[in-house]
């Protein structure tokens, strides 16, 4: 470019100067052979911008074909996303019914439970009565045949007989209660049990004395019985049997029914484990989603952004390949023009211009201004200067009187070129301070978000973090409600066998204490009936061993144990002396005694089992209350975990939004950065050249002017006069620049 300058400041001084040395390219030679250079130039530009051009066009197809396939990409990630939302969220629906209808079962379980529960334990407790009556019945029923097994060997008293009557009375009633009715005897064995319970006394004479016979009808009294007692055995056996069946089945319904609880609970957490996994991957697919969303957007507009800009660059190409090429022609038919035989012959007698005198003031003027001009342009690398020069250099002729004749238009060329310059100047200055303005907000605003982005990213780790810590912790209460439940189940199964076993035994107890009781009124009713005190003490002679029951008789009244001897003859009465009534006082004292110990002893074992049992309802209590506080706590718990996980989830998801936003703000301005980047670096790179090389321009301009005007005849220098023209604002956008650029070029080339 600067040879192509310096050959145009040659041209404009031989011109100039209007002289032609021998040997030397006459001036039109000159100009054709600044034509020629000109094509020259103008060829090379265009197969230069033609590989530009081809590099732009190739980045623009491999840009848009890749745009074209992250746009198609984005799409079908957006309808996979937008498919697996909607399958998590049916998923996620579904595990929510299915839990709910869980836990309905589990109460419907629990409650069926409960039933079952109060069921057996009123068949239970039915069984203890039923079968405290059998015992007690059959427990009568053996007394009695005792009492009548011997009748017939000795003599029954009145009141040993009515001693057993409430006892088989009692055995009759139970017999027609369940349905083992005197109806089922024969009519006569009806009618000797009736009569033996109207009066007892039948059976063997009408008094209370040891004087009355024995009366067979004991012995089929005694069969009535023994068939009552045998049909009792049979059904306390049966029942027994039914309740021990009944019991092994509610056992086998508790475990079956705690077992279900237990996979229903352990399904419920896996469920709601499953519901929490699937509803993180609807967010993070949601996320993604919105993301892929952000991207898509981002892309849509970059390729139609791209492909307005690739049709624009396609057309400008198109357009400057046709006004080069016009251009070309316009070169070529000049050349054409001048180089023809007839031009040069007429140009070779066409010689006026070149004889003005040399030493004439105009000449002088008009190499001087261009000397002046002409090294302006080539200091200053511009090609509008030379050709001012070509210009001025022509308008400047010479006076009839040899004065200079100076056109006002060339002094009007001169101001406008110093007002462009000016004009040029400034606007620089305003890019400049633009470029640094823009780039340093950018910059900080980039390095905002990025901080923003650090900031972000740390606090949706944070959120993540708290999130699985929730999780766990709520998987932990969950076991631990379970293992609660299971609890509470074994804990009530083991309650309702110990409250059995303490029925049980309290039946027996109080049985026993029963029967030690008839036992001692069965004793005592001789000294009652024969008025022999006694005082139901153990004497200090008797001592009570569990293992010694003999020594109870040790110190009693001696006993004969051998008939008397007769000291007379056979015929004289026998010396026969009986013992006392009361003889055997002692003994039976101390075994009431000991019955009565024996009656104390279950009293207080069933006090203590019954304190014991009270205890252990109470404790049980307590203990239900307090699993129960535990489960509503850990209910609450969870309930609340799971709060806090959906607060979280929620503060991650707008942290999450944020950081999108961030990202996309810090991407747009990291483009908008990369895009003003070109100009604003030519323009600080530049600067300081382009302004020393127009400072070079402005004052050869201004001397150029000064030596004109003194030329013209004036003497006082007159200063140029400045372009008021609005001078365009300094922001402008990289494409506005190109767009004037292209501009100017057109207008040049016109």
């Amino acid at each position: 470019m600067k040879l192509f300058i310096a050959s145009v400041a040659l041209a404009t001084a031989t011109i100039s100067h209007g002289i032609s040395l021998k040997g030397e390219p006459t001036p039109v030679e000159r100009v054709v052979s600044l034509l020629q250079q000109l094509q020259a130039k103008i060829e090379d530009d265009g197969e230069t911008e033609s590989k530009i051009y081809d590099k732009y066009s190739c980045w623009c197809e491999n840009t848009l074909m890749a745009k074209a396939n992250d746009i198609n990409a984005s799409k079908k990630t957006i309808k996979d996303m937008q498919q697996m939302v909607l399958q998590m969220r049916g998923d996620s629906s579904v595990l929510a019914s299915e839990i709910t209808a869980l836990n309905e079962d589990i109460s419907k379980i629990e409650q069926s439970m409960r039933e079952s529960a109060s069921i057996r334990s009123k068949q239970h407790q039915s069984f203890l009565d039923e079968s405290a009556e059998y015992k007690e019945a059959i427990g009568a029923l053996q007394a009695a045949m005792k009492v009548l097994d011997g009748a017939g060997t000795g003599k029954k008293s009145t009141v040993q007989l009515l001693e057993i009557v409430p006892g088989i009375r009692r055995a009759a009633l139970l017999a027609s209660e369940l349905r083992t009715r005197s109806a089922e005897m024969t009519v006569q064995q009806q009618a000797t049990l009736s009569a033996f319970l109207k009066a007892p006394g039948d059976f063997y004479g009408s008094t209370a004395s040891f004087n009355s016979f024995y009366t067979p009808q004991s012995s089929t009294l005694l069969g009535i019985l023994k068939q009552m007692n045998d049909t009792f055995s049979a059904n306390l056996a049966t029942a027994e049997e039914t309740e021990n069946a009944a019991q092994a089945a509610f056992d086998e319904l508790t475990a079956t029914q705690s077992a279900t609880i237990a996979v229903s609970q352990k399904s419920i957490a896996d469920k709601t484990l499953t519901m929490t996994e699937k509803d993180q991957i609807e967010s993070n697919s949601r996320t993604q989603m919105t993301n892929t969303q952000l991207v898509l957007e981002h892309d849509l507009k970059f390729f139609e952004s791209s492909r307005d800009g690739c049709k624009a660059k396609a057309d400008d190409w198109k357009e400057r390949s046709r006004l080069r090429t016009e251009e070309l022609f316009g070169i070529k038919k000049a050349l054409a023009i001048l180089t023809d035989d007839d031009s040069r012959a007429l140009f070779g007698n066409t010689t006026s211009f070149l004889q003005i005198s040399a030493d004439s003031k105009a000449v002088s003027t008009r190499r001087h201004v261009s000397d002046i001009l002409s090294a302006a342009g080539v200091v200053a690398d511009d090609a509008r200067i030379p050709v001012l020069a070509m210009q001025v250099a022509s308008r400047i002729q010479g006076g009839a009187d040899g004065d200079v004749v100076i056109p006002e238009d060339v002094f009007t060329a001169i101001q406008n070129m110093i007002a462009a310059l000016k004009d040029e100047d400034a606007k620089d200055i305003k890019q400049k301070d633009w470029c640094f303005t823009e780039t340093t907000t950018n910059v900080h605003t980039r390095e905002d978000d990025e901080y923003s982005m650090q900031r972000l990213g740390a606090r949706i780790d944070e959120l993540d973090s708290r999130m699985k810590d929730t999780l766990d912790k709520r998987q932990v209460a969950n076991e631990t409600d379970i293992s609660i439940a299971k609890q509470v189940v074994e804990a009530t199964s083991q309650r309702q066998a110990q409250a059995a076993a303490y029925a049980q035994a309290k039946q027996d107890k109080e049985g026993a204490i029963a029967l030690l009781g008839k036992a001692v009124e069965a004793l005592t009713a001789y000294f009652r009936n024969n008025d022999v005190k006694t005082t139901l003490l153990l004497s200090k002679n008797v001592h009570y061993h569990h293992d010694k029951e003999a020594s109870l008789v040790a110190h009693s009244a001696p006993v004969p144990s051998e008939e008397p001897k007769f000291a007379r003859s056979i015929e004289d009465d026998p010396d026969a002396k009986f013992s006392d009534k009361t003889s055997k006082k002692q003994a039976t004292d101390a075994i009431v005694a000991l019955m009565t110990h024996l009656q104390t002893d279950l009293q207080r074992d069933l006090a203590l089992a019954t304190s014991a049992e009270e205890a252990a309802i109470a404790d049980f209590a307590a203990a239900m209350k307090q699993a129960q506080e535990m489960r509503e706590a850990l209910q609450d718990q969870i309930a609340d975990l799971t709060t806090l996980y959906l607060n979280t989830f929620e503060d991650k998801t707008l942290a999450q939004s944020s950081l999108n936003e961030t990202t996309a703000h810090r991407d747009s301005v990291a483009a908008y950065l990369k895009t003003i980047k070109p100009s604003c670096d030519f323009i600080s790179q530049s600067f300081d050249a382009r302004s020393t090389k127009r400072q070079h321009e402005l004052k050869g301009l201004q001397n150029a002017f000064a030596i004109l005007k003194g030329a013209a005849g004036e003497r006082e220098f007159e200063a140029p006069v400045e372009d008021k023209r609005v001078v365009e604002p300094a922001f402008l956008q990289y494409r506005s620049l190109l767009r004037i650029a292209r501009q100017a070029r057109r207008q040049t080339s016109k």
